[in-house]
């Protein structure tokens, strides 16, 4: 696993807490939306090393976070289109 996928791993685990605790903190959804656009800016900035650096599972699990948070489907759906 390259640290790139490692810290992109961590920022999904971090979003998908902040969407199932958002009733608990208000600041849970700024902290989320900060924490996909770090991950999305990871997966897109150059796909062709995204693509050899990380794994289909955390492409897969970037989609299902992106979903999750019901304002990211363009980019969950941009996602699969370039890598699936």
């Amino acid at each position: 696993m390259s640290s790139q996928e490692f810290k992109l791993r961590k920022l999904l685990e971090d979003a998908t807490f902040y969407i199932k605790n958002a009733e608990e903190d208000e600041t849970f959804v700024t902290k989320c939306n900060a924490c996909m656009d770090e991950a999305e800016k990871i997966i897109l900035d150059n796909p062709r090393e995204s693509l050899s650096k990380l794994s289909p599972e955390v492409i897969v699990m970037y989609v299902e976070v992106a979903l999750l948070t019901n304002r990211r489907d363009e980019s969950a759906s941009r996602v699969t289109d370039i890598f699936f």
